[in-house]
């Protein structure tokens, strides 16, 4: 599952790997900034 939040002119993407032996959630997160030349429209 994966969670899209809009941060400013960027976005923050966060995607949930399982879970550890430990029973902690494992996540994997990255930036994604749209190049100026994208309209609104194209992003979404």
């Amino acid at each position: 599952m994966a969670n899209i939040t809009k941060r400013g002119n960027n976005y923050r993407i966060i995607a949930s790997c399982g879970y550890d032996k430990n029973g902690k959630q494992i996540r994997k997160s990255t930036t994604y900034t749209p190049a100026p030349s994208i309209i609104a429209r194209q992003i979404e």
